[in-house]
């Protein structure tokens, strides 16, 4: 426990500790990173991942995606790691990535270690 200084109470003293308290859980926050949403927040998933920043997630729906350079021959980030999770990530339906025969589902920079892809069922590939 701190104890107020000469011409500080009490109160001033918990309100400084309780302001750095926030301080901290709001760094944690941002240590965690952002969760963008497709289709919701992004339109494809190349979109979201382009908006992406280091330890962020990308999370997609359960459905269908397709479209080149949009929704499959997606490229994850060379400058930093993310999360990408499709919706069977947790066991439940799948997001499923059709390549219309032309390409991969994604492609991973060599680069960059650390990302995280799950939960997606990628075919036609």
């Amino acid at each position: 426990m701190r104890w107020a200084h000469r011409g500080e109470s009490k109160g001033d003293a918990m309100l400084g500790r309780s302001w750095i308290a926030g301080l901290m859980m709001f760094g944690a926050a941002l240590a965690q990173g952002r969760t963008h949403h497709v289709p919701q927040d992004y339109s494809s998933i190349q979109r979201a991942l382009d908006a992406t920043s280091e330890g962020d997630t990308v999370l997609c729906a359960p459905g269908y995606y397709s479209g080149i350079r949009e929704n499959s021959n997606v490229v994850l980030p060379r400058d930093h790691a993310i999360t990408l999770l499709g919706a069977g990530y947790d066991g439940g339906e799948y997001s499923v990535i059709d390549c219309l025969g032309d390409g991969r589902g994604f492609i991973v920079p060599t680069a960059c270690q650390g990302h995280v892809i799950k939960g997606f069922n990628v075919k036609n590939g």
